[in-house]
């Protein structure tokens, strides 16, 4: 188990706190220049225990607390249960900075900051064009004449925007609802909620100040009788 590299990260944490693993030496695991800073913090840890006693400057007291933390147990020893061994090294070990690190960088800014390293992004006269490719198979994209020079004019359908346009504007597939001076994002909700509807896209970005799970919650409370529930996506675009 000492051979693992968490096991050795453990030691390194524990030998910079102050204390010592047991079967390990803190020569062994701190740098040259890690051995002063693990002393200063070796004699804040005796203070504090003798301090929390009462027995300020007690020998004795002081012994045994430098026997305690110069046996820590290994890692595969550790009960997460255990109250007072997860007490003892919390008290001990807290302040380490490397290990506050590598807490923040291993779980909590991966969770809360994602980002990306390198990106690789193409426009689409690039995509279409000769800059990146000789020779290109098909192209997809929004009719317009905005093509690339290489792929020529666009060839519309005829007939498809007057087809769009007639649907749109139909009063069998449209109906459109005038909304008052005072209308509101509760009231629009509200309606939407209690108006038999089946889906909600906000194309006039009306809806503000709420996430899409708040939104949903509010709708759920508010009325869509007979529905069980709300799909929609989170921050993530996640279903």
């Amino acid at each position: 188990y000492g051979k693992r590299p968490s096991a050795q990260l453990f030691a390194r944490w524990v030998a910079l706190a102050g204390g010592r693993v047991r079967r390990t030496k803190r020569e062994d695991i701190l740098a040259d220049e890690e051995v002063e800073p693990s002393k200063q913090a070796r004699e804040i840890t005796l203070r504090t225990y003798s301090g929390d006693s009462g027995e300020a400057g007690d020998d004795d007291y002081g012994s045994t607390v430098a026997s305690v933390i110069d046996e820590i147990w290994p890692l595969q020893l550790i009960d997460m249960s255990d109250v007072e061994q997860m007490g003892l090294l919390y008290d001990l070990m807290h302040k380490v900075p490397h290990m506050v690190q590598y807490y923040l960088d291993r779980f909590i800014f991966p969770e809360t900051c994602a980002h990306q390293g390198l990106k690789l992004s193409a426009c689409g006269q690039e995509l279409g064009g000769n800059m990146l490719f000789p020779r290109r198979i098909g192209f997809s994209g929004t009719p317009s004449d905005l093509l690339p020079v290489e792929l020529g004019r666009c060839h519309y359908e005829k007939g498809s925007d007057g087809k769009m346009i007639h649907v749109l504007t139909s009063p069998e597939v449209m109906s459109a609802t005038a909304l008052g001076d005072d209308w509101s994002i509760e009231g629009i909700l509200r309606m939407v909620a209690n108006g038999g509807y089946h889906a909600l896209i906000d194309t006039g970005a009306l809806i503000t100040g709420l996430t899409n799970l708040q939104v949903a919650t509010f709708l759920l409370n508010n009325g869509l009788e007979g529905m069980d529930g709300v799909v929609y996506l989170d921050e993530a675009d996640r279903k």
